[in-house]
């Protein structure tokens, strides 16, 4: 795959491998910001000529070009000013003038309304007057009317005495009538009785059927509890399954954050050991400066003797201290143990999610009779399916329950039915016996009130009531027309005084006010009215165009200082982002991220060419290719091969099978060699090859296990899987495994000294 794959792929590949996301950022940010600082300006200067098309010119005014807005708006605004300024003033004198002109008009308003209600007020004292008059002479004759009204009293009296009668006669009346209404009574009960009746010798012979049709309901009923109980479980172990699954998939999460935490751990203790040794080193370099620094003339040399020191060595500026030394050992001690717990936590994780994994596959085949990968397919819907037939288990059971209840609940009823027939028989006999005693108690009542209401002047005592309302009405009639009349010719009175007080009023105030030209006054007032009308149009015109120009010159200054920022920084991020981008007019496309891995790959294809070499007898060697035949794809990361037999270049892609997998060994190799000089401390102790070997002939076959042999030495295992008959010979440890007839395949280790 890294041997035949293109730039774009390649990049993935080492991006994973030597961690150069930061690159990546760093150009998608580039270009990132470039669009965003190119979009802000586009976005200004729309801004600009919107502002722009929102000037107002005062009157006379030409239309300022681009180039003249700012001085433009400037001297727009100073003429506004002078313009609103004589406008204030003239507004202002105006304005006293028409509150004087007000001030005419309203008082010669009110001397006109005070002459006009003079003329009403005298009107209205002559018919005040006559109306006085008349109030007198119906007050007279309401008073004559007083033995009238204690006739109608006196009568009033007498038909009072006569309301016990017709008490007595009301009171055999509503005997009667509720005698009446027990009757009615009796018979709705004796027709309620007779359906009750019917009705309970209905309900008697549905019992009896129903209790027949449920005799088998028991029986029913345990075997859909039977049903349910064995959905129930099966409903249980399948959720256990799922459980066990989940926690495998998190056992299998924390062991890939556990593996990722010990490399990040061991390259941390790389670093930290090689800090530490880096200053162990200065430091020892440094020690001649430091016994150098304090030798003294006749004092011997701790080293030498001589007391003499023509020439001492010179401290370096930067160098360590024995604390310094001792602080960087103790790091890379802390950072060594957290690479080892880290290791052994990832371990521990490891060992755990063997065995989930086990246990969970036995489960997947006694409860799915599948394996664990394709249980993940099958176990939602097996739980689907089994809590649809549960539903519907449950549906069937909560009905045949309910049926179970009636019955139940029939043959408990079955005793009270028959005393509620027995108990309506009697209930019937005895209203029969009622009616018949009432019916003769109605026909005596009858007669008695026939009797009472023969010897009484009206049928009824509300036939009295009305006549002695009526009585009594006249009567109260009469008095309220008397205290009508007396009202009336005491407001009438008063009325006539007020109104007399109001004349003497006005005739004061119109001593008092002096004559107005009020027609001469109004003509005024309007004319100064319309001037000034005109002149605040005039001001408001003003006072727009200055609003509306302050804030489009605000605008436009606030717009054009940002995007003249934006602008700089815009002239120097645009050029960096492209470069980063690979995207220089002219230019190949190699992107920052690209030019970075070129570097790894230039360093693995080294490390690959010493064993290419070496299998091809010095025929070929790999190299990178850093010219793109489309300038529109990236480039850099390209591979071609160099033929020193005939001194041609051409592409990987052009090698044969043999000739692939040999390049593609040593690419593998060199890779190797280039992560573990990367991560530090990381080493490949193991490595398996699988298949290829089928390709090459004899001589390449000896080279490359010849290769191979060599990677192994004493500290590092190199498996190969294969058909190859040669191999068998080749290879003294072995894993031999052989397919059966049954369908499945069985292992044997071969140890061969």
């Amino acid at each position: 795959q890294l041997l035949l794959a293109k730039t774009e792929e390649r990049v993935k590949i080492f991006r994973k491998i030597f961690d150069t996301d930061k690159y990546k950022l760093l150009q998608d940010r580039l270009a990132l910001e470039a669009r965003a600082l190119d979009q802000n300006c586009a976005r200004l200067r729309a801004s600009v000529r919107q502002y722009a098309g929102m000037v107002m010119p005062p009157e006379g005014a030409e239309p300022l070009s681009p180039g003249e807005l700012s001085e433009g708006l400037q001297e727009y605004m100073e003429k506004d000013s002078a313009v609103l300024r004589d406008l204030t003033g003239k507004i202002a004198g105006l304005d006293a003038r028409a509150a004087e002109l007000s001030a005419l008009v309203e008082r010669a308003g009110q001397r006109s309304q005070l002459e006009e209600r003079l003329k009403e007020y005298r009107l209205s004292e002559g018919r005040g007057a006559e109306l006085l008059v008349n109030a007198a002479a119906v007050l007279a004759r309401r008073e004559e009317e007083a033995p009238a009204r204690q006739s109608l009293a006196d009568r009033a009296a007498a038909l009072e005495a006569m309301k016990p009668r017709y008490a007595e006669l009301e009171a055999l009346r509503r005997t009667r009538t509720q005698e009446e209404n027990r009757l009615l009574t009796l018979n709705r009960d004796a027709e309620r009785l007779e359906q009750d009746l019917s009705q309970a010798r209905l309900e008697q012979e549905r019992s009896a059927a129903a209790l027949e049709e449920g005799k088998d309901l028991p029986v029913l009923l345990a075997a859909n509890r039977q049903r349910q109980g064995e959905l129930i479980r099966r409903q249980g172990e399948l959720e256990e399954l799922r459980k066990q699954s989940d926690a495998h998939g998190e056992i299998c999460r924390k062991l890939k954050k556990a593996q990722k935490d010990y490399s990040a751990a061991a390259a941390a203790a790389d670093r930290t050991m090689e800090t530490a040794q880096g200053l162990y080193r200065a430091y020892l370099d440094a020690q001649a400066g430091i016994l150098a620094k304090d030798l003294t003339d006749g004092v011997p040399c701790p080293v030498c003797g001589s007391l003499s020191h023509p020439a001492p060595a010179v401290l370096a500026e930067r160098a360590p201290t024995q604390e310094m030394v001792d602080a960087a050992q103790v790091d890379a001690d802390a950072a060594r143990k957290k690479a080892a717990s880290a290791s052994a936590a990832a371990g521990r994780l490891e060992g755990l999610r063997i065995q989930q994994a086990q246990a969970l596959t036995d489960a997947c085949r006694n409860l799915l009779d599948c394996d664990l990968e394709e249980a993940a397919i099958r176990l939602p819907s097996a739980q689907l399916e089994v809590d649809r037939a549960l539903r519907e288990t449950e549906q069937e059971g909560a009905a045949l329950q309910r049926r179970e209840s009636r019955r139940k609940a029939l043959e408990d009823a079955a005793p009270a039915l028959e005393r509620k027939l027995r108990e309506l028989t009697e209930g019937r006999e005895e209203n029969i016996r009622r009616v018949t005693a009432l019916q003769a108690r109605l026909q005596a009542l009858s007669e008695q009130a026939e009797a009472a209401a023969g010897a009484l002047p009206y049928p009824t005592e509300g036939a009295l009531l009305t006549e002695i309302a009526a009585v009594n009405e006249q009567r109260r009639r009469m008095e309220q027309e008397l205290n009508a009349a007396r009202e009336n010719h005491r407001e009438v009175e008063r009325k006539l005084e007020a109104l007399r007080g109001r004349i003497e009023a006005v005739e004061t105030s119109l001593a008092q006010s002096e004559p107005v030209d009020a027609a001469g006054a109004e003509g005024e007032l309007t004319q100064v009215n319309g001037q000034l009308a005109q002149l605040r149009s005039q001001h408001t015109a003003a006072s727009v165009r200055l609003s509306t120009n302050r804030q489009v010159f605000d605008g436009i200054t606030a717009a054009e200082g940002e995007l003249a920022a934006l602008e700089q920084r815009l002239r120097w991020l645009e050029p960096l982002a492209k470069t980063a981008n690979g995207g220089v007019s002219g230019k190949e496309r190699l992107m920052l991220e690209t030019f970075v891995q070129t570097t790894y790959f230039d360093r693995i294809i080294a490390c690959a060419n010493t064993r290419l070499l070496r299998m091809t007898d010095g025929q070929y060697e790999l190299i990178r290719h850093t010219e793109a035949a489309d300038g529109r794809k990236l480039t850099g990361l390209e591979l071609d091969v160099v033929d020193h037999y005939n001194g041609s270049v051409r592409s990987v892609r052009t090698l044969s099978g043999g000739e692939s997998f040999k390049a593609s060994l040593s690419l593998a190799l060199g890779l190797s060699e280039m992560i573990q000089r990367q991560a530090g401390g990381i080493r490949f102790d193991t490595m398996f090859v699988d298949e290829g070997f089928g390709s090459l002939d004899e001589d390449s076959l000896r080279t490359a296990m010849d290769t191979l042999t060599s990677l192994s030495g004493t500290d590092r295992l190199v498996g190969i899987i294969s058909h190859v008959g040669e191999l068998k010979e080749r290879i003294e440890r072995q894993i031999v495994v052989t397919k059966t007839r049954e369908g499945y395949s069985s292992a044997q280790i071969v140890l061969d000294s």
